[in-house]
């Protein structure tokens, strides 16, 4: 679709949900990140969104979009604004490439990201889906509240159910950092066959204080002081197969002068720890004493998957890290310790 028509539409969805939502674009995080791959109408591209909120009530948004193909690379920023009442203004745009429809896409799209989520905002869960009705086609959006951004996973169409625009990757960047940005590639996550075995040698138990919780490890694990705490780690085919911390929230990032909710702050927590994570593989579970999510990251530099646990106490952070093969092999061993924190 033409992307000054898709405009044009788009501010005819705005006027009609006035009455239906009002928030602000806070819910996503200041250097807050995310980029998409974007397959709609045969096309292949990269689009990305850096958000930084400013003192006058805006929210500027650098963006980036990538042709995959021709390998063309056009980057710009936009200001955005919502007015009382709900309505998204678009304040100001600099170098958008307005002659190009295909490049300038990302901003349309902003927009109606923030329409479709200030809808559903309070009905989205940790797997949730929600049409968004076009003249001539019906785009499905398929949410987890924990989820960078916009909250969706992928975006399918009712013609085409396979996804057409999927989140690849995203995080939180400091201003000094923002070049980084402008310099991302696709990541591309093959999951191929998990090694056939791992074994963990029997060992004694022990429990350890990590300040004022404990867990039951065995004496195959090494316990250090780092950072003013203390860190678990076990190595059997390397030197770091696993490591295991229980920190307080707040030596982990956490902002709790807005007092945020539980999912706010555990979404918070994988931001900052989501570099090259396979959001696909995002698990999110009430568990006893705390709300826990797993999702396995790709390892540059050692070529392989791992798996990481992140769970929210009442006043600490568990985290808990290993080889995806190890944890597919060993389950039930490497449960049985987080379970044990208390």
């Amino acid at each position: 679709m033409n992307s000054f028509k898709k405009i044009f539409i788009l501010a005819a969805v705005l006027v009609s949900s006035l009455s239906v939502f009002a928030r602000n674009f806070d819910y996503i995080q200041q250097g807050e990140y995310a980029y998409y791959l974007d397959n709609r109408g045969g096309n292949s591209f990269y689009r990305g969104y850096l958000v930084f909120h400013m003192e006058d009530n805006t929210t500027l948004v650098f963006s980036r979009a990538l042709d995959l193909k021709s390998k063309k690379d056009v980057t710009y920023a936009f200001v955005v604004r919502e007015e009382q009442g709900g309505m998204p203004v678009l304040v100001e745009q600099r170098n958008v490439p307005g002659d190009d429809p295909l490049f300038s896409q990302n901003v349309p799209d902003f927009l109606n990201f923030h329409v479709m989520y200030a809808q559903n905002d309070t009905k989205i869960g940790y797997n949730t889906s929600f049409n968004d009705e076009w003249p001539d086609y019906t785009q499905v959006y398929h949410y987890n509240k924990l989820l960078p951004m916009f909250r969706f996973l992928y975006i399918s169409n009712d013609k085409y159910p396979r996804a057409d625009y999927r989140l690849n990757r995203a995080g939180i960047l400091p201003q000094k950092n923002s070049k980084k940005f402008f310099t991302m590639q696709p990541v591309y996550f093959k999951h191929g066959k998990q090694k056939a075995s791992y074994s963990i040698p029997d060992a004694a138990e022990q429990t350890v204080e990590f300040g004022g919780h404990s867990v039951t490890l065995d004496q195959n694990w090494k316990v250090s002081s780092a950072n003013g705490g203390k860190l678990a780690t076990m190595g059997i085919v390397s030197d770091l197969d696993a490591q295991f911390s229980v920190k307080p929230l707040s030596a982990k990032g956490v902002d709790l002068s807005s007092q945020p909710t539980k999912e706010e702050m555990l979404r918070t927590l994988l931001l900052r720890s989501a570099e090259n994570a396979d959001f696909a593989t995002l698990k999110v579970s009430n568990e006893d004493n705390g709300l826990a999510l797993s999702i396995e990251t790709f390892d540059v530099s050692s070529k392989v998957f791992n798996f990481s646990y992140i769970k929210l106490l009442d006043d600490a952070v568990v985290n808990f890290t290993t080889f995806d093969f190890a944890y597919e092999a060993q389950k039930k061993y490497f449960k049985k310790i987080l379970n044990s924190v208390k």
